[in-house]
């Protein structure tokens, strides 16, 4: 699963990024209707990843390692102390920013 080609959408991420040399841009995300953030679900529920939007360079490539990658089910333990997700077998916390970033097909 980890090694699924990145969708277009990271493709032209990562090409905006690269031509920025350091500077502020702009992208446009297509979110689609029934598409929510990994803050938006609620505790025990899964869904399918269907998009991943990186705040900072080099957030893709550890997101792919930990098996966050679209095509991957990946469930919501808890919310509060911390947010904790469980993709495959593995149970990872993550920071709020990371996870408002995370969109997916809701499949409870």
């Amino acid at each position: 699963k980890k090694d699924k080609p990145i969708p277009e959408v990271f493709a032209a991420l990562e090409q905006a990024v690269n031509s920025s040399n350091g500077k502020n841009f702009e992208y446009d995300l297509k979110v689609e209707p029934g598409w929510i953030s990994v803050l938006q679900m609620e505790a025990g529920t899964k869904g399918e990843i269907v998009l991943i939007a990186p705040h900072q360079n080099g957030r893709m490539e550890r997101l792919t390692a930990l098996g966050i990658v679209a095509g991957n089910l990946i469930e919501l333990v808890q919310k509060y102390p911390s947010l904790v997700v469980k993709v495959d077998q593995t149970e990872i916390a993550l920071d709020k920013g990371i996870a408002g970033g995370i969109w997916v097909k809701n499949r409870s």
